[in-house]
């Protein structure tokens, strides 16, 4: 009879929930589940514990998290070898946990091939459990020691462990979704050259983005810390900041209200309010404050408009400073360019983007993908 592994009885009684715990807060570690896996390495009594997982769709490597150590793999001859033994890992039940004589035949000579070839790297005992997300993402959690099998009932504590992990999995693949959305919004907004910063009922700011916290450092006047104010806001912005949040607490159906910062260089901010239903979030703003500052054009931009539009580099600084609100007589001294040549260039860019004007200009610029350059 082969020899098992003993578990500690301490570990018998507490080792699940000690786990769990560590299992459902992994989702917020980097990388994820380090705690985990080094728990389940100590309560199963395994020299090595890895989790692997790969994105439905798509061609990036798998990501490997482990705990302990183990031979070195060489990826692409494994992934060929387990092609030709045609291994039935992706068949196997999910949240089931299978030995490894469960799933390597070694009568059948590749299958041999490939159990010499975990045998050479100190493993001899293992367990698998394949793990699913309903996004389509799958992996597998494994575990395998050298000298001695696992013990008789860590099988049963794997099967408890098992739907944990998938839901665990859920929970990252979900807020890793989210990440994602939240980040390809931000820097549209960021792009618009939009930042935001939210309020309590007080004026004080709750939170702000990097975009607003650059924009008021622009404004030499003014400067913004969560948890501080806004200042120095004084005389009617201060007024119009506060009676709008006053408004927002008595209806939060109020219509948001614009409220102008600075002149120089140019800052406006529109005040809407915060519908929230959070329930751990601590101080909860009144107001979001999306913020706007006037950014100068950059070579990137100029470029976009070439590429766009047929523009020659004359012609793109050109519109980019008429989009700025400037004549054609101001254009041509920050340009460096006579007047005459300036009214040349406006033609052909009024030709080559389809506009009567500058204020079609304008429109048409704004409108297209340049603005979030």
């Amino acid at each position: 009879m082969q020899a098992t592994h003993p578990v500690p009885k301490h570990m018998r009684h507490t080792g699940l929930d000690g786990v769990l715990a560590t299992l459902h807060a992994g989702v917020f570690e980097h990388p994820p589940w380090s705690t985990f896996l080094d728990r389940l390495r100590e309560i199963t009594g395994a020299d090595y514990v890895s989790l692997i997982f790969r994105q439905a769709d798509t061609r990036l490597p798998e990501k490997i998290m482990s705990s302990g150590r183990a031979g070195r793999f060489e990826p692409e001859y494994l992934e060929a070898l387990m092609t030709r033994a045609k291994l039935p890992y992706g068949k196997l039940a999910a949240n089931r946990p299978y030995a490894l004589p469960e799933i390597v035949d070694s009568r059948n000579s590749s299958h041999a091939e490939y159990l010499a070839y975990l045998h050479g790297r100190n493993i001899h005992f293992c367990f698998v459990i394949r793990i699913t997300e309903p996004g389509g993402g799958n992996g597998s959690l494994s575990l395998s020691r050298s000298k001695s099998d696992f013990a008789p009932d860590i099988r049963k504590f794997l099967s408890r462990l098992a739907p944990q992990i998938s839901l665990a999995v859920r929970t990252l693949a979900t807020l890793e979704r989210e990440r994602l959305r939240a980040d390809i919004a931000a820097d549209a907004v960021r792009r618009l050259n939009f930042g935001w910063v939210s309020f309590d009922l007080k004026g004080a700011v709750v939170d702000l983005d990097d975009t607003a916290a650059h924009l008021f450092r622009d404004v030499k006047s003014l400067g913004a810390a969560a948890r501080g104010r806004l200042f120095p806001l004084k005389g009617q912005a201060r007024r119009a900041l506060l009676d709008t949040l006053s408004a927002f607490c008595v209806s939060s159906n109020s219509r948001p209200r614009a409220v102008h910062l600075s002149d120089e260089p140019w800052l406006d901010m529109l005040v809407v309010p915060v519908s929230s239903s959070a329930v751990a979030s601590g101080v909860l703003p009144v107001a979001v404050g999306y913020v706007h500052g006037v950014d100068a054009a950059s070579a990137e931009r100029c470029e976009q408009l070439k590429q766009l539009f047929s523009l020659t580099h004359n012609e793109a600084r050109l519109a980019i400073a008429l989009t700025q609100g400037k004549s054609i007589a101001e254009a041509a001294v920050e340009l460096n360019l006579t007047e005459g040549s300036a009214r040349i260039y406006s033609k052909r860019i009024y030709s080559k983007t389809a506009t009567r004007g500058q204020a079609d200009l304008v429109r048409v610029i704004l409108a297209s993908v340049i603005a979030l350059a």
